[in-house]
Formats: structure tokens, C-alpha cells, sequence
């Protein structure tokens, strides 16, 4: 078998380029080999899951008829094994070979878990990644269960606050001295911590698990300070690696991730690399590296999408992004969070839960911090970084008028421009 356009992986940068396909070429044959059972859906939604606020049906980003409607053959449940570039064709293990004019490596990324003594086999051992995952915790918790989450970033603390709505007695063990350090700096971090212990989550910081306590099932944990933590479940969210065996063991460039031009394109001819197995452009810290963000990931797949059908599209900027709810704590941040030995200027200001963080550079706003019971302006905020406005532009009535049209109402873009002042 034979398609115009094969797609590896089925989330959301393989959706946004099954867009990007469409809106140039009608009728070219798409195929997408999807690793899960099933259509694709919002994976940093198992939290909400695990709290009781969606169900799986839910969870879908697309409506029933999308993949008929745009005319794709999924393969559900089906992994690709390899590509071979000379004779353009994906094996599988399931389907056999599938041969292609245009490729999408769209393979995502994999659970980081480091060396663990004792941690092979153990049935109460889980990932974080996928509704798999979340299904298995889901079915050990009960409100005396006591877990272990080893890792203090979103992951971690994401599924610490899905995990709470079954059992209180939760403990967080973080190597980094503080929770969400690549996120957050050291204040907003403080915030946050700050907010879970008031609701009972314990944290173990600057340490991590040296090895595990119990056969076939985990009765403990001994961390690298030698403190001995008792469990029911262990969760590993220490975070995620970008997908690349594939794309390396055909010859392709890799560095940390899949290394792609503006346009998605890796080194190989006709090969293409979108969301968080590829490795881009940071137009924030003007660096290459990868994004592991759904926004960015289905903005990467569209370009890529438009481009392998021939057509042609702006260069985006992409830039790290998250908007994240904790514990009734809203945090919304963008572009880079650096200080001022950088050579950025940077400006905070806090009232208790509420913070805000401003970061410039050469008279551009290159990132930011928001943190509150609630968040305003965060959205007007990323379109002045993805547009490049200098604060002098931002001065004038017209660069005013465009943030206007393009987002939201004058009175939140007045509140997200005040931000922006001293």
C-alpha cells in the first residue's frame, strides 16, 4: 500500500497537519499509524479524569466524523517499526509496509524514568503520560491509599491534584530544590508549594528515590537521603524524553529531538517533524529546542501539513506555553523565564497568591508569569511575544487596535497592557 501523505502518531500535531494537508490538497490519501486504540484525545486532560470532571468519550478533540470526513485511514493500534528512507516506506507491526510520497514523524514523547534498584516488575509502578495510565491509578486509590509521586513539575503535580480527589495522603519527592523549576522562578514556585501543603500534599525537595521496598507490588520507597516512605502506588512523573529512535535509526538528524527548519523539515527529503519529538525554533530565547507543548504541537503539525502538500505558509513563532489550574491556583506563563544576569530585564510584583512576572529584552516582551485566583490578559500577553511588538509600538493607537480586533474585549486588553507598565 501507498498514500500521498503518511502520518506517524495520532495527537495533536498529527491533527494539525491533517488540517494543514486538507486546506491545500482536497483529495491527496492520507494514512496515520496511531500507537493507542482508539481516535485522539487530550492527554493532559487524565488529570481531569482522575478528578471526576470528564470522561474518556470526552476527552476527544475532534468531533465522531473527522478522520471520514477528511477522508484518513487510521491505523488504531498499530506501531510503527521502522522507516526506510530510500524506499519511502514505514513498516509496522500490524500492517505491514506502507509506502508514502510525504512523511510526518509525529511520534511524541516517552516517560523519563531513571535508574530505580528493585523498580523492574512492580505492578503498582505507573507513568504519567496517557489514559492507560491514568485508568491503572484510577483502580489502586482508595482514601487511605497512600502515594508517592516522584516528580515535582506539571506532570507531577498535575496528577497529584487528580490523585486527591480519591486519597489525601500524598507525598511529592522533587530532585530540583523547588516544584515547577522550569517553569517558574523561585517566588512563583514558593506559591505554589505553598498552595498544596495548605491542602495536605506533603514534599520531599532536593531529593529523589534511590530504590524500592517490596516484590511484584512496592510497599516503600528509600530516597537518596536515606528517609523511607511507605506506599500503596508509586507515580513516576519525573518527566518526558522526545520519541526519536525512529527518526535516528533511519539517518535522519536528531539532537535532543528531531532537528526541523522553520517549515518542519528534517534532513531527510520529504521527511517532515512536528510537536514533541521534533526540535525547532524558541522564538522567545531566539534558541533551538524542543517545545513539549500541546499548543505547539498542533501549530508545528499544521505548518508541516501545509508545507508537504506544496503549498505555502508564514513562518510561526513557536514559544514554551502553559495555562494550568492547582488547586484552585490559576498560572498561565509564556516565552522564557530568565533573570537578569541573561541580559533580560526583568519585573514582579506580588500580593499574597496573586503574582506577576514581566520579561524583556530589547524593548520586547519575551515571557511572563501570572499567577492568581484567577488570570487576566495572559492571552493578549502571548500574542504582543508572538508579534514581536516593541514597547514603543505598543505606545500607539494602531498596535492597540490590532490586539483589539484579533482578541479580546478593550477593558481586558487595557488590564493586560498595565501589566506591562512599571
Amino acid at each position: 500500500m501507498k498514500v500521498k501523505y503518511l502520518i506517524i502518531g495520532s495527537s495533536a500535531a498529527s491533527i494539525g497537519a491533517i488540517n494543514g494537508i486538507r486546506q491545500a490538497d482536497k483529495s491527496g490519501s492520507i494514512a496515520v499509524i496511531g500507537e493507542e486504540e482508539g481516535k485522539a484525545y487530550g492527554r493532559p486532560l487524565i488529570s481531569y479524569y482522575l478528578q471526576g470532571r470528564t470522561t474518556k468519550e470526552k476527552m476527544s478533540y475532534m468531533d465522531e466524523g473527522f478522520y471520514l470526513r477528511n477522508a484518513v485511514e487510521l491505523y488504531s493500534g498499530v506501531r510503527a517499526k521502522k522507516i526506510d528512507v530510500a524506499k519511502k516506506a514505514v513498516k509496522t507491526d500490524k500492517a505491514g509496509s506502507i509506502g508514502y510520497e510525504k512523511l510526518l514523524v509525529a511520534t511524541g514523547s516517552v516517560p523519563f524514568v531513571p535508574p530505580m534498584e528493585g523498580l523492574d516488575g512492580q505492578e503498582n509502578a505507573h507513568t504519567f503520560m496517557r489514559f492507560s495510565d491514568a485508568s491503572a491509578i484510577e483502580k489502586e486509590l482508595d482514601e487511605n491509599s497512600r502515594v508517592v509521586i516522584v516528580g515535582g513539575g506539571l506532570i507531577g503535580l498535575k496528577a497529584a491534584e487528580g490523585i486527591y480527589e480519591h486519597t489525601k495522603n500524598i507525598t511529592v519527592v522533587e530532585l530540583a530544590p523547588r516544584v515547577l523549576s522550569t517553569v517558574l522562578d523561585e517566588e512563583g514556585s514558593e506559591i505554589v508549594r505553598e498552595r498544596l501543603e495548605k491542602a495536605g500534599v506533603r514534599f520531599e525537595l532536593g531529593k529523589t528515590v534511590k530504590s524500592v521496598v517490596g516484590k511484584k507490588k512496592i510497599t516503600s520507597v528509600v530516597l537518596t537521603d536515606g528517609l523511607e516512605l511507605p506506599l500503596d502506588a508509586l507515580v513516576l512523573a519525573i518527566g518526558v524524553r522526545p520519541n526519536t529512535a525512529l527518526a535516528k535509526d533511519a539517518g535522519i538528524i536528531v539532537d535532543r529531538g528531531i532537528k526541523v527548519d522553520d517549515f518542519m523539515r528534517t534532513s531527510e527529503k520529504d521527511v517532515f517533524a512536528a510537536g514533541d519529538a521534533a526540535q525547532g525554533y524558541d522564538d522567545s530565547s531566539e534558541q533551538s529546542r524542543i517545545l513539549a507543548l500541546w499548543v505547539n504541537a498542533a501549530r508545528q503539525g499544521f505548518t508541516a501539513g501545509i508545507t508537504m502538500a506544496g503549498a505555502q505558509i508564514e513562518k510561526q513563532v513557536f514559544l514554551p506555553l502553559n495555562a494550568i489550574g492547582l488547586f484552585g491556583l490559576s498560572v498561565a506563563t509564556a516565552g522564557v523565564n530568565a533573570g537578569e544576569k541573561e541580559g533580560f530585564t526583568v519585573r514582579t510584583e506580588r500580593n499574597g497568591e496573586e503574582y506577576r512576572r514581566i520579561v524583556e529584552k530589547d524593548g520586547r516582551l519575551r515571557g511572563y508569569v501570572l499567577m492568581g485566583r484567577e488570570v487576566r490578559g495572559a492571552g493578549i500577553l502571548t500574542e504582543i511575544i508572538y508579534q514581536k511588538y516593541t514597547n514603543a509600538e505598543l505606545s500607539g493607537d494602531t498596535v492597540h487596535s490590532e490586539l483589539n480586533m484579533r482578541l479580546m474585549p478593550l477593558s481586558y486588553q487595557r488590564a493586560a497592557l498595565e501589566l506591562m507598565q512599571d
